[in-house]
């Protein structure tokens, strides 16, 4: 049996797993990830790295900082204002968390740190009105991811200019996408969104926690003794710092888990929870399901082929996507086209100010050798990559696509044969 039939084996095992609910999401999902790891679909250290994915620690540390703030009187008395604004009508109150959640996620482009800002105040305000956070939670949740960097300000002010770099980079120049254009696509899902999450879903959420025991443990570390005056503008100047850190993370060159982290350390050195109390805010279950997840949604292009690479976006080192892309390609050429080196694309490129992927074919065919220097460079890699699918999945037949086989498909797949057959 090949291992990418154990793969969909596994997979499809586990999603039986989910809709059974016999156990827990995280019990199903941390399952698969050590039968992955077992079987040889998942090299063992990138299995183990799952765990110190940023995400996960993005949220450990954000609910932290947010069990920080329930503690303090500042997030009960705001609470209970909204509620006394909503005149006690739960509909008003969550349609008002919805708002703010989704104006916050077009500044924070993390739909997982908004939640854990808006969180802790939509359940005082739930509580103060004798309403189960179970009712609420779920449409401030769908709200914060459907919502995320929809309307041109902030994060969703880059989407267009990141649109049409891969438009520029497919050669796919005749239509260019304006500023105002995916808001245009997405704004119409955003209105039905904030109004269902504002109008509908509350009627049909659960009564009660569908997972109780670890709400039970946070709601014991928040329910202490009332907090002194230091840790009280403590716990609010950490939290709304953090907040004001995530929409600015970039900038200040930092990641949101970092942003998130320092903030979880903070509540716990200036006395805001003891170190007891931040570990049980933390979602063991979530966590545990985020990690299993990752497993099994694992991509290619993300695989290390040198560990000292440059940085990837995804946070590793060396990853495949950033040595074998049609970006990287045409990114390796202008740079030795700035130094001075010749190629038959020179004149058209210094005239249009771009590379084109009909150019690039065109210096193929023609046997231009500084393109097929990189050209080859892009083969060696890719060859790389297809290897360790192959001793990691055994499959039976490997498809390449892109543009990259369209600018010289025969020529690469002789590269990349030949490679294969000398490892």
């Amino acid at each position: 049996m090949s291992q990418l039939t154990i793969c969909l084996i596994i997979f499809a095992v586990t999603i039986i797993g989910y809709c059974s609910g016999k156990l827990s999401l995280a019990t199903f999902a941390i399952s698969s990830l050590t039968a992955l790891s077992l079987t040889g679909c998942l090299d063992a250290k990138t299995a183990l790295g799952y765990f110190a994915n940023g995400n996960v620690i993005m949220i450990a540390g954000m609910c932290i900082v947010a069990a920080g703030f329930n503690r303090t009187a500042f997030c009960m008395t705001v609470a209970n204002k909204i509620s006394s604004m909503s005149k006690e009508n739960m509909t008003k109150m969550v349609m008002g968390y919805v708002l703010i959640g989704m104006i916050l996620s077009q500044f924070v482009q993390s739909p997982v740190a908004v939640f854990g800002i808006v969180a802790p105040m939509l359940a005082a305000s739930a509580e103060s009105m004798g309403v189960k956070s179970s009712k609420v939670m779920f449409s401030l949740g769908v709200t914060t991811i459907v919502t995320c960097c929809t309307l041109p300000v902030g994060a969703g002010a880059t989407i267009a200019a990141e649109l049409n770099g891969y438009l520029e980079s497919y050669g796919y120049l005749n239509y260019t996408v304006g500023l105002l254009d995916p808001m245009k696509a997405r704004l119409p899902m955003l209105i039905i969104c904030v109004l269902y999450c504002g109008f509908i879903a509350p009627r049909f959420a659960p009564d009660e926690p569908v997972i109780g025991g670890e709400l039970k443990e946070m709601k014991k570390a928040a329910a202490k003794a009332p907090l002194n005056t230091f840790q009280e503008y403590a716990g609010i100047f950490i939290f709304f710092g953090d907040a004001i850190a995530l929409m600015f993370a970039r900038q200040m060159g930092l990641e949101n888990w970092q942003v998130t982290l320092i903030g979880a350390l903070l509540m716990v050195w200036c006395g805001v929870l003891k170190p007891k109390e931040a570990t049980a805010a933390i979602p063991v279950s979530m966590l545990l399901l985020i990690v299993g997840a990752l497993g099994i949604a694992g991509e290619i292009g993300h695989t290390t082929i040198d560990y000292c690479g440059p940085r990837c976006e995804c946070g590793n080192y060396g990853c495949l996507e950033m040595y074998c892309s049609l970006l990287v390609f045409k990114k390796n050429i202008r740079t030795r086209l700035a130094k001075g080196e010749e190629s038959c694309v020179r004149e058209e490129y210094e005239k249009k100010g771009f590379l084109t992927q009909s150019m690039l074919k065109n210096a193929m065919e023609k046997g231009d050798s500084l393109v097929r220097e990189e050209f080859d460079k892009m083969c060696e890699y890719l060859a790389v990559g297809i290897i360790n699918v192959i001793n990691q999945l055994n499959p039976e037949i490997v498809i390449i696509g892109d543009s990259l086989a369209e600018i010289g498909g025969e020529y690469m797949l002789t590269k990349i044969k030949r490679k294969i057959q000398e490892r």
